[in-house]
């Protein structure tokens, strides 16, 4: 059985792990960055569908906990959606280089104008 300790405590780690900067130049700190974020929230998610399931009565102790993971909760949302913005530009301008590197190795892939023959008599 989980409880709202248990919670608060892979909540508290998730916000510390989002507090690190992101690595976007070095792959591999990206990667365990980004593995561990999935990691904690995984755990995190398992917590919260059994605590659902029991659904427990909260005490005031526990209140004071709640309301501190709620604000964890708002810190990390905004860290997540600005790294998530971050790999949205890196992937885009792979797709970019990608696409460039694609036409300079094959430049008479794609469709050109030149060399063209318009015939002014018609078919």
């Amino acid at each position: 059985m989980v409880s709202i300790r248990e919670l608060y405590d892979v909540t508290k780690q998730l916000h510390e792990c989002t507090l690190n900067p992101f690595h976007k130049n070095d792959e591999e700190k990206s990667d365990a960055y980004i593995s561990s974020v999935e990691e904690l929230l995984e755990q995190r998610q398992a917590c919260i569908d059994q605590l659902q399931q029991v659904k427990l009565q909260v005490k005031k102790e526990e209140k004071e906990l709640v309301a501190e993971m709620m604000n964890m909760n708002a810190v990390i949302v905004k860290k997540l959606e600005a790294n998530k913005l971050l790999l949205g530009k890196e992937i885009g301008a792979l797709k970019v280089k990608k696409a460039q590197e694609k036409k300079y190795n094959n430049p008479y892939d794609g469709p050109t104008a030149e060399g063209v023959f318009f015939d002014k008599r018609g078919l």
